[in-house]
């Protein structure tokens, strides 16, 4: 079953602009955990693929329609919390000499924000994404633990979601058929 059809086609777009900016954004913070020139040189990457995706969904015919009313109230309220109590387990963890825990724990608040959303919208594709990025955070976790510092966890989760947004946003405007079809020729 193809998930994408659950989504309406004005949300898709929005929303896949949004998740391009978020993974620019996860890819910036793994980015930060490599050495100065190769980090360099692999956020450029992450930024052209994050701007060539958000392109994709302003091209989208959709992306133009008004949201509906639900999606409106909600959407705001799950980003806005996401992102507060992300900065605030981030800032936390570090206040308490223990920032190798903060990266992750932020991927773990914003699953639980787009469950939490998910669950108010009924959309399945945030459960997903909600579970992908828990399950990607408590293997941050777990990598912090196994080893001293922040370069594994923040590393693996910043990549990590990164690529799981970008994934997702591909996958709301269809990149994945316009592929397909172009091998198929």
């Amino acid at each position: 079953m193809d998930l994408v059809h659950t989504v309406p086609a004005d949300l898709r777009a929005r929303g896949a602009t949004a998740e391009a900016v978020v993974g620019g954004l996860w890819w910036a913070v793994g980015s930060s955990a490599l050495p100065v020139g190769p980090g360099t040189l692999v956020l450029a990457a992450g930024l052209v693929v994050a701007g060539a995706l958000v392109r994709a969904g302003h091209r989208h015919p959709a992306y133009r329609e008004p949201l509906p009313a639900d999606v409106r109230r909600v959407l705001p309220l799950a980003a806005v919390c996401g992102l507060g109590l992300g900065v605030a387990v981030v800032l936390g963890a570090g206040a308490v000499g223990l920032g190798e825990f903060g990266t992750p724990g932020a991927a773990v608040v914003l699953g639980c924000c787009y469950l939490w959303a998910a669950s108010r919208l009924a959309r399945r594709v945030e459960v997903v994404l909600g579970l992908a990025l828990l399950a990607l955070g408590t293997a941050g976790v777990l990598s912090a633990l196994g080893s001293a510092g922040e370069l594994h966890s923040r590393g693996l989760v910043g990549f990590g979601a990164g690529a799981l947004f970008w994934v997702a946003a591909a996958l709301r405007v269809g990149l994945h058929r316009r592929l397909l079809a172009g091998v198929g020729r």
